[in-house]
């Protein structure tokens, strides 16, 4: 199993992989490895979409729980009382975290959310205790740093590594007890879920490699192109020294060949109108492995017109299923943080449609009735036609 990564310029802040500097280095059938997927993760654009926006979007509006009430917390080392659970989830991070554990479980296939207690300290191993009031999300080990599980006496336990302020790598065991798994959707049953990303992720690499390309041919006919004729190696170091820095910055290329037909080489016709329909063929395999809509994807402005509704319901869709694939493991992340009734319904993520001033039939730019439950029969329509992936 060849791996598509490569450690050159690792610790740079460059994150490299197989194939960026020569294409011919990226092969189709080598296995992408989480180190891969992160630097991914980190560089593009699509990828982050598929994993982080989607991810955004399920937790950014929230939920209700069925039963709200007041509960006590520590703000600033301070006992208090909050008003209801969402101000006390919005204070200990909660909502953050859970996007971070939703996110690494679409990028990789699971991830986890740690549960802790503050005050307890900083320990090498964390037992179980009966309450917590914070949370941290980690993903599997990748490039270092994440968990892995391990067997202790017979106890199952997560060994987190984790790299400090000061570059010192560090590690510590927390019992299973402590831990929730966020699997993602599943091919097959075991212990852990199928990246949603990975059916696209080397089509956004090839993509990338076209960009490239591209560019450096541009590049190269922008700054310019010197193409000299010279008999062999000795007449072309005479050459190079007769022009010094004369022309620093234009290509130099010096050949034995018919200078017109090397120029046609490094400058072919560039045909934009096939470079576009071969982007649109790989952005169409993109936006079918992601399940949203092309035009979201290029970063087309959506709108409440009838086709970009519609795009909007294609993309939301795996917004929805998101929400009800990882309601459960929310659910018991909610009881470890003292959470007795944790049932909720979310909120619905579809955004508000904006509303011409001049419609006087809905100035203040919110759904009419008819139109909340045209969406509610939308969600369920979408939940229903979508097949809900069990929680491992």
């Amino acid at each position: 199993m060849s791996n598509l990564y490569s450690g050159d310029g690792v610790g740079t802040g460059t994150r490299y992989l197989r194939g960026d500097t020569d294409p011919e280095d990226f092969n189709w059938e080598d296995v992408l490895t989480n180190s891969d997927l992160l630097n991914l993760l980190l560089r593009n654009g699509k990828i982050r979409k598929a994993c982080a926006w989607v991810s955004r979007e399920a937790v950014r509006p929230r939920f209700i729980l069925k039963k709200d009430k007041t509960i006590k917390g520590t703000k600033f080392g301070k006992a208090i009382t909050f008003d209801n659970v969402s101000e006390y989830l919005e204070w200990i991070g909660f909502f953050t975290e859970l996007e971070k554990a939703y996110t690494w479980a679409r990028l990789f296939g699971t991830s986890i959310m740690v549960t802790f207690l503050e005050g307890e300290g900083i320990k090498q191993i964390y037992e179980p205790l009966s309450t917590y009031d914070s949370c941290q999300a980690y993903y599997p080990l990748t490039s270092g740093n994440g968990y892995q599980i391990e067997e202790v006496k017979g106890q199952i336990y997560y060994k987190i590594t984790f790299t400090d302020i000061l570059l010192k790598t560090k590690t510590f065991y927390v019992h299973a007890n402590r831990v929730v798994t966020f699997n993602a959707p599943h091919l097959e049953l075991k212990y852990e879920g199928s990246s949603d990303i990975e059916p696209m992720a080397k089509i956004c690499i090839v993509q990338e490699q076209m960009l490239r390309s591209f560019m450096k041919r541009i590049h190269m006919m922008g700054s310019g192109i010197a193409i000299m004729k010279c008999g062999g190696e000795d007449e072309k170091e005479i050459l190079d020294a007769s022009i010094g820095d004369g022309l620093k910055y234009i290509q130099k290329i010096y050949t034995m060949e018919d200078p017109e037909t090397v120029l046609h080489m490094y400058t072919p016709d560039l045909n934009s109108n096939q470079f576009r329909e071969i982007w649109d063929i790989a952005q169409e395999e993109v936006a079918n492995d992601m399940n949203m809509s092309k035009k979201l994807i290029s970063g087309d402005p959506q709108g409440a017109i009838s086709s970009a509704k519609w795009d909007t319901e294609i993309s939301y869709t795996e917004v929805y299923q998101t929400q009800r694939h990882y309601k459960k493991a929310t659910e018991h992340m909610l009881f470890l943080l003292g959470i007795q009734d944790t049932t909720f319904n979310w909120n619905d993520p579809f955004p508000t449609e904006q509303v011409d001033q001049n419609n006087e039939g809905n100035q203040n730019g919110t759904r009419s009735n008819s139109e909340e439950g045209s969406t509610k029969a939308r969600s369920d329509s979408a939940f229903n036609s979508t097949t809900n992936s069990s929680q491992n």
